[in-house]
């Protein structure tokens, strides 16, 4: 992921640190991530699952309907995350926060600046 492209809130150096643990059967990486931080916009062509191991965790999410969600999770949720399921995941309060990820293949996330504005056509502006 481009570390580069990431949101700074808290004006301090908010690089997170991404750790890729294992690639067979199943690729894991750990995502260490200060407060008050976002990941920007992206998503998975493989499916996968996450466990939130420290702190707290914002996803926003757009499934293949155009559904939008927002749910929250603490330190021992789990949940699954489906194939190209568009995410902008935050980091809420000032404490650090771990996310456990599993992807069912390669660790290759798709960035796009921001799927909830309405598409701009051309002549249109």
């Amino acid at each position: 992921m481009n570390t580069h492209a990431i949101t700074h809130t808290n004006g301090k150096n908010s690089t997170p640190r991404i750790s890729q643990l294992r690639v067979k059967p199943a690729t894991r990486v750990a995502i260490r991530a200060p407060g008050n931080f976002a990941l920007p916009t992206h998503w998975f062509t493989v499916q996968g699952s996450y466990t939130v191991l420290k702190g707290t965790f914002v996803f926003d999410g757009v499934d293949a309907q155009g559904h939008l969600s927002r749910t929250r999770y603490y330190p021992g949720d789990f949940a699954t995350l489906p194939a190209n399921y568009i995410l902008r995941i935050s980091t809420e309060g000032a404490d650090e926060a771990i996310l456990y990820l599993t992807l069912y293949g390669d660790w290759a996330p798709q960035l796009q600046p921001n799927p909830w504005n309405k598409p701009v056509l051309r002549g249109q502006r």
